[in-house]
Order: structure tokens, then sequence, then C-alpha cells
């Protein structure tokens, strides 16, 4: 399997069953039907484990890893205020090591928004989203325009900041799909 193929993500569930020698462990997982993921008992984190524990894992195409027993004290909580808290932890847990592509790209907007607007006349948004012949155009037209009485360089920050305008009125499906999947170069 290439690596364009490997997907992570940091997912929760409850333990199904509990792995042996003969056989992997099932961890059913949350708002995914019958879907489960396998571990062995030797996968970081298993020991220690009961049938029916609430856990978060990374899972890599049907495999879990890391595995963490979730705090008990969200049990009482409603399943979609648990779901979101649980996912935060688990990104805390985790670190930069899970790719959630859901929490990735709400906060790529974002971020890509504040770029734009406070570093936008030097390109940091179009670095930020990979575009980086577009940033160096804007560097370029930035530094340029030291030189030539400003024009260049208040062409780049307006350009700059109608593109942040732009990202922050965007829902956020439309912004994957321009930017993150489509890779859109301007406006």
């Amino acid at each position: 399997m290439s690596a364009d193929n490997i997907v992570m993500t940091a997912q929760t569930g409850r333990i199904k069953s509990l792995p042996s020698p003969d056989a992997d462990g099932v961890i059913l997982i949350d708002d995914a039907g019958e879907e489960t993921a396998t571990f062995t008992s030797k996968t970081k984190g298993a020991k220690g484990l009961k049938v029916g524990d609430r856990v978060g894992f990374v899972n890599k195409n049907g495999k879990a890893s890391l595995i963490k027993r979730v705090d008990k004290s969200n049990q009482s909580e409603s399943s979609s205020k648990r779901d979101t808290s649980d996912r935060t932890k688990l990104h805390q847990t985790f670190g930069k090591a899970v790719i959630d592509i859901d929490i990735q790209n709400v906060s790529k907007r974002h971020l890509t928004a504040v770029f734009a607007f406070f570093l936008g006349g030097i390109g940091a948004h179009k670095f930020f989203l990979g575009l980086k012949k577009e940033g160096y155009i804007m560097l370029a037209a930035f530094f340029l325009g030291i030189f030539l009485f400003t024009i260049p360089t208040l062409l780049a920050i307006l350009l700059a900041w109608i593109e942040g305008f732009k990202y922050l009125t965007m829902k956020d499906e439309d912004f994957n799909e321009a930017y993150i999947n489509g890779r859109k170069p301007w406006l």
C-alpha cells in the first residue's frame, strides 16, 4: 500500500472485544454504524482496557493505534457534546500525529484569513495554502512597490484583504473545494 492511500483519523468508540492469541480486539467506532477498527495486545495503550470502555484512538485504515481511554466523567453527557469533547481531547493527546479532516479544514480557513489580513501583502496566505508561485508574485509586488512609490504594495495589500474577506464569508465546504482540493490560485 502506498503512502498516498493511508488514511489516519482521530476517532472515538467502545471496546467491543479484547485481543486474544487467536484474534484481534475490536473497537466499535462512534457514529459509523457497524464500522470497526482492530487492535492487538501490543497496540500502544491496549493494556488495562475492558469491554465497553470508551476510547479515543488513531485509525489507520481500520487498524487502531495510540489507544487512550476517554475520561469516564463524559459518559453522562449527551452524545454530541461527548463526541466534541472527545475529539478535542484526542487532538490534545495525539497532537500533529493525527489529522482530523473536519477540524483541520475549519481552522485552516480562519487561519488563512488571518494571514491574508495581517501578512497578505507579502503573500503569507498564499504560501500557507501551498501556492508558492502566487506567494512569490505577491511578495515581489510588495517589495517592488517600495521602490515604485507604493502603488504595487497597496495593490498587493488590497488584493489580500479582498481574499481575506472572501475566505471569511465562504462556507467551509466551498473553501475546502476551491482552495484545499481545487488549489484555486486567485480570488
